[in-house]
């Protein structure tokens, strides 16, 4: 459905409203409750009477209620409203063109719908054609030539603009090689992400070689020697683009174990008492048992399977692992597409968004059939990846529509997807089936190689080593360790203290901000211009529901804060954009009006900070915070909402008081997800605001008779435990831990 004119988009507001609500309507409730107020009622009742009306005119015969209720769940609605100028009128124009062209042929397309229904028969896309007898003209693709092309160039053009509007979330002169770099590679399908396995397979080569040489006639060792190498020549050859033998090479792994695990017990092998002999059988036996181990891993798990869903907390550095193996993969002749979870900014259909994204001219199909072509012929696998599925409308969008895109996709062999979300908002934007069908690997960020990214950020930054150890947690997070860096090239004492919290952070980066942007706009630091702006663009994002604003939203509010007195170039709203405080979204159409643009925060953490600043100052009330509007302010926001992340670490810290103990009297359901976000905040807070509850909840669950809980605890209590005076120091977790048997010490 397509409202032309501003005139009735009041309705059509109120009747997207409702199919929104729709889709989690109760099916017991009658249909016209779905509608919340009485403008939205009679806006209801007029578009049902139409429906039934014209679905009876079509079927033959009146629909029913469920009928009704489940077409309705599947209604897009889209308001192109005319203007006298601009793409908004270009668009509706050509919608329409477009409709009264084949309206007859929509028409007919129906009644055949009807009948094929009618005969549980289905048709393809060309025989539906000459059925309608439909032409075929210039720039209207055809069963064998699509609309559109898509070459390597294509891509790369397509890939420079998703990677400029990631921003500062990309750096391409700044990677670190992070662990789960290696899982996606095996997903790309690359032969180097087999190394591992043959490095085990000819290290047990060369050790069953050595026994194999002192008991040079024992044929079962002639034997496992031959197959081993077996094994290795069909490991070792190029591993192509094809799927691997995962479960044949493990059993052929585990027949070689078993048959060595015989020979120390064989008392026809003389030698075997000797400590030499014994070492080399072991060694062999410890190299296949690694080799074991990697192949029920994610890596081999990743190159047989077709989806590969990437999860990991705000900051962990998803965005910029994907937009590295992007440009690696196009560099190295293998097709690539990455799709920016904060472009998809309406809950329409996501591959409507997708094409008009990649400014595509074909369908959806076509452009599938053409990017599964371009991998053939190039004998690599295709990548299309989807980042950030929590951003722009995706906790309200991909609930519902993953599964159908990706259903889409799963049809050509040659493209494999990639999936990003943040592990809070996981839940709430990938459906249960698709994660069953898919393989999950967390991104842990820098864990395991925080020595290498320090080092390799301060050098990129030209900073000196810290006067500290950077111990805390949240070094291993690769935005955090940015914003610290670019903080720290302003204000060294960032260096030469205690390592601060991930407030004070923020708050030093924006800070610095202020006296760069001060010094440039000839203002007093002291009006700190760009706090200013960044809490008064928050706020309008709050009013607005949504973490960007226009171009020309923006640049109003930052007019507000500062007006502009020599022309653009000494604007307030492009200082704030060249100090990546803000970045400029392109969203798709290039053709669009520039007021249009999104503009948002450069870090979804800085925004989140913000925002939650903002929220917790407007309880302020003479001199003190309003407990209960905080905490109905509080329960108000979703699971899925990472400003409660941002809360867990701002209350503490400014108000004195945990959000799991304002929150438990007004929603005591959310006890448990709080928990687990108050304890992972713990390393990201100033040392001085860890509260009795706290402590109460890392001291219980290190006590959990459940290992996994436990363990999960000592990874947060441990490093925080080697922070002097800090209240969670060694000592607090010395006399935690004495409680404990030794026995559930050693194994937490």
């Amino acid at each position: 459905m397509v409202a032309t004119d501003t005139s009735s988009s009041g309705a059509f507001d109120d009747l997207a409203t409702i199919l929104a609500r729709l889709r989690g309507h109760p099916d017991t409730l009658p249909l016209e409750s779905a509608a919340g107020t009485a403008k939205q009622v009679d806006v209801w009742r007029r578009f049902l009477g139409i429906l039934e009306q014209r679905w009876a005119e079509l079927a033959g015969t009146a629909p029913t209620q469920e009928e009704l209720r489940r077409f309705c769940r599947i209604l897009e609605i889209h308001r192109l409203d005319f203007t006298d100028t601009g793409i908004d009128r270009r668009r509706a124009l050509s919608l329409l063109e477009c409709a009264g062209a084949t309206d007859g042929s929509f028409e007919r397309l129906i009644q055949l719908g009807i009948a094929f229904a009618h005969e549980r028969s289905w048709r393809l896309t060309h025989q539906l054609r000459a059925a309608l007898d439909v032409p075929t003209e210039s720039g209207v693709s055809t069963p064998n030539r699509p609309r559109g092309h898509v070459s390597f160039e294509w891509l790369r053009h397509r890939l420079d603009e998703a990677v400029e509007d990631l921003g500062p979330r990309y750096n391409r002169e700044l990677t670190v090689k992070v662990p789960v770099g290696r899982v996606t590679a095996g997903f790309a399908r690359l032969d180097a992400a087999l190394s591992p396995l043959r490095v085990q397979l000819r290290q047990a080569h060369a050790a069953l070689g050595r026994a194999a040489a002192k008991e040079s006639g024992d044929q079962r060792l002639a034997d496992l020697l031959t197959e081993l190498a077996d094994l290795r020549n069909s490991i070792d050859a190029p591993a192509g683009p094809g799927v691997l033998p995962v479960d044949s090479w493990r059993s052929r792994c585990s027949a070689m174990i078993e048959s060595l695990r015989q020979i120390p017990n064989d008392p026809a092998i003389g030698s075997r008492e000797s400590s030499k002999f014994r070492g080399t059988v072991d060694s062999c036996w410890d190299h296949l048992e690694l080799a074991v181990r990697w192949l029920r891993g994610r890596i081999p798990q990743a190159w047989n399977d077709s989806v590969l869903l990437i999860t990991g907390e705000q900051g962990r550095g998803k965005s910029h692992l994907l937009a590295d193996t992007a440009l690696s993969s196009i560099r190295d002749g293998q097709p690539a597409v990455l799709l920016l979870g904060q472009h998809f900014l309406h809950t329409s259909d996501p591959w409507t968004q997708a094409i008009a994204n990649l400014r595509w001219p074909g369908t959806a199909e076509e452009f599938l059939t053409a990017l599964n072509s371009l991998a053939k012929a190039a004998g690599r696998r295709a990548l299309l990846m989807v980042d950030a599925l929590n951003e722009g409308e995706g906790t309200t969008m991909w609930s519902t529509r993953l599964a159908g895109f990706l259903r889409q996709i799963r049809r050509f062999d040659w493209i494999g997807v990639v999936l990003t979300v943040r592990t809070i908002a996981r839940d709430a934007c990938v459906p249960d089936n698709v994660r069953e069908n898919a393989v999950v690997v967390d991104h842990r960020g820098f864990a395991d190689v925080e020595f290498d990214a320090v080092q390799e950020f301060f050098r990129h930054y030209k900073l000196t080593s810290p006067a500290t150890p950077l111990l805390q947690r949240e070094f291993r997070e690769p935005l955090f360790l940015e914003l610290f860096c670019r903080a720290a090239q302003q204000h060294s004492p960032l260096l030469t203290g205690a390592a601060p919290g991930l407030s004070a952070v923020l708050d030093t980066f924006l800070t610095t901000r202020d006296k760069v942007v001060s010094e440039r706009l000839n203002i007093d630091p002291h009006d700190r211009v760009v706090v200013t702006a960044c809490r008064e663009l928050a706020t309008a994002m709050l009013s607005l529901g949504r973490r960007w604003l226009s171009r020309q939203e923006a640049k109003q509010i930052t007019e507000r804060v500062w007006p502009t007195t020599g022309g653009f170039s000494r604007s307030l709203f492009l200082a704030l954009l060249t100090e990546r405080v803000l970045i400029q979204s392109f969203v798709g159409a290039r053709e669009a009006t520039p007021d249009a643009q999104p503009v948002q925060f450069a870090y979804e953490r800085l925004a989140d900070h913000v925002v939650a600043t903002v929220l917790i100052d407007s309880t302020r009330h003479h001199g003190r915070y309003d407990h209960d509007e905080l905490a109905q302010i509080s329960a108000g926001l979703t699971a899925g909402d990472t400003t409660l992340d941002a809360l867990t670490v701002l209350l503490p810290e400014r108000v004195g008081i945990e959000l799991i103990d304002l929150i438990h009297a007004v929603a005591p359901h959310t006890s448990s997800m709080l928990s687990d976000r108050v304890i992972a905040s713990l390393p990201l807070r100033a040392p001085n605001a860890i509260t009795a509850t706290a402590a109460g909840l890392v001291e219980e669950r290190l006590l959990s008779d459940d290992l996994q809980v436990a363990r999960a605890a000592a990874n947060v209590a441990v490093p925080l435990a080697c922070l002097p005076g800090h209240r969670l120091d060694y000592r607090w977790l010395h006399a935690t831990l004495t409680a404990m048997p030794m026995w559930r010490r050693d194994m937490t």
